[in-house]
């Protein structure tokens, strides 16, 4: 069950019993003499951090509580917090009792509802049926759907809390129109998560203009869907897409501004998202990350992403896998970006020669030179991840690259002196080629401060 097991609870509940004990006629139940806001609080505390840890029955977790004792399954029963994350199986012979599942939903009282449903072949409709009979409760709901023969037969809305949908799987015969009932009753609705292998473009298209956040990284989706989903979609602050193919480049909407982008990752499978990146502009943008999953010349690309970077001077966090041409297109890129903090960058055997010591020195920066000569390469690097291409890279430019930013080896007692106004590397994750030699070993010296990660590799 992770760091967070069921001793937590019990942990911290034993020490504060031990401060607030009476010494007279003591009992040796916590509960008894803690309030019960504060017991509550420490329950709940337990519960999300299992919650964010992803727990295998996420439904079971206040059941394990109320098996303590009596008093513990007392203050759970009270408490309808523990109760409102439903995780529930309503396919063939899944469900057991329906009076324990209208039990576990009366707990939640008045509190939304976070449902994650699945449904496969034959569902119990009566259990449907008590579920969205709460939908105006529910905040975040997930449907992982193979069946769908339910769907007319139990009432769905109105979705007045939802703001959160995540659609896992759907059958592809039935097309997305089907889940209309929930896009149109719900209000509130500011997040999709879909995974399911349907364009979502009819449906966002129509109800997109109020939301915040889109998921479809597990969507393959083509160019012009994403392009009329963001043109629907104004208000959109954090997206994911997975791009299947480029599109006719004269039917395509260019010069599409997205003011409010600040996250936005793009996959591509096969095709180079060249129309895709010419095609939108977010000058807000804080955090771009794209990954190309095909093998070829990645020279196409090169002119497009170059130009979309440009105009989002304000990226703080870059993550660029597989999708580099040439180390002139990433100095040009870094060059133009000074306030990244974060690099990413994973490369393959077929870029394997990319990178060279002209990087590396750019981004070392030198004692000598005054504030206004300095013309270092992104001087507010915290975190750098580089895996791959770097054959052509001696040992002793990345070497001096964590020296100057402040690392310290494990053979000096002091690290280097940096420049003023150059940050600290604190993250660093760097995938060395098999052909380092023995010579390369003083790499392996750096070690990390408290609260630092260094890490090498070798493949």
């Amino acid at each position: 069950m992770g760091l967070r097991s069921i001793k937590y609870p019990a942990h911290a509940l034993a020490r504060l019993f031990r401060k607030y004990r009476p010494r007279r006629h003591p009992s040796w139940d916590p509960l008894d003499h803690l309030p019960y806001e504060l017991v509550s609080a420490i329950f709940e505390q337990w519960l999300w951090g299992e919650l964010e840890d992803q727990h295998s029955n996420p439904s079971q977790l206040p059941v394990l509580l109320c098996l303590v004792s009596q008093s513990w399954r007392k203050v759970v029963y009270a408490n309808p917090f523990l109760w409102q994350s439903v995780t529930i199986d309503v396919s063939l012979d899944k469900v057991r009792s329906l009076t324990v599942l209208r039990d576990r939903i009366s707990r939640t009282q008045n509190v939304p509802l976070m449902l994650h449903l699945i449904v496969k072949e034959n569902p119990n409709l009566e259990a449907l049926r008590i579920l969205f009979s709460q939908s105006h409760k529910f905040c975040e709901l997930s449907l992982t759907v193979s069946d769908s023969s339910w769907w007319k037969n139990v009432p769905l809305g109105p979705f007045s809390q939802l703001r959160k949908l995540a659609v896992k799987a759907w059958p592809a015969r039935l097309g997305c129109r089907k889940l209309t009932s929930i896009f149109s009753t719900a209000p509130l609705l500011r997040s999709t998560d879909w995974s399911a292998p349907l364009d979502p473009s009819p449906l966002l298209g129509v109800y997109g203009d109020t939301f915040l956040s889109l998921d479809l990284g597990n969507a393959k989706a083509r160019i012009p869907s994403i392009l009329n989903i963001f043109a629907a979609c104004p208000q959109l602050c954090d997206a994911t897409i997975n791009v299947i193919a480029e599109g006719d480049a004269s039917s395509l909407q260019h010069g599409l501004v997205m003011g409010n982008l600040r996250r936005l990752v793009v996959t591509a499978s096969g095709y180079l998202p060249v129309h895709l990146l010419a095609s939108i502009c977010a000058p807000r943008l804080i955090a771009f990350g794209i990954t190309w999953c095909g093998s070829g010349s990645r020279a196409p690309i090169s002119l497009s992403l170059e130009s979309f970077l440009s105009h989002s001077p304000l990226i703080q966090n870059l993550t660029l896998n597989h999708i580099i041409h040439s180390e002139d297109s990433l100095i040009r890129i870094l060059r133009a970006h000074s306030r990244v903090r974060s690099l990413a960058m994973l490369n393959t055997d077929e870029q394997a020669n990319l990178l060279t010591d002209r990087v590396f020195r750019l981004l070392t920066p030198d004692d000598e030179e005054t504030p206004k000569q300095r013309k270092v390469l992104l001087p507010r690097l915290e975190e750098l991840v580089i895996n791959g291409g770097l054959r052509k890279v001696k040992s002793n430019a990345i070497f001096n690259l964590l020296g100057s930013r402040g690392l310290q080896s494990f053979t000096s007692w002091e690290p280097r002196s940096r420049p003023a106004q150059v940050g600290r590397l604190k993250v660093v994750e760097i995938g060395l080629h098999n052909d380092f030699g023995s010579d390369d070993q003083r790499l392996w010296m750096y070690g990390p401060r408290y609260g630092d990660s260094i890490t090498f590799s070798l493949g």
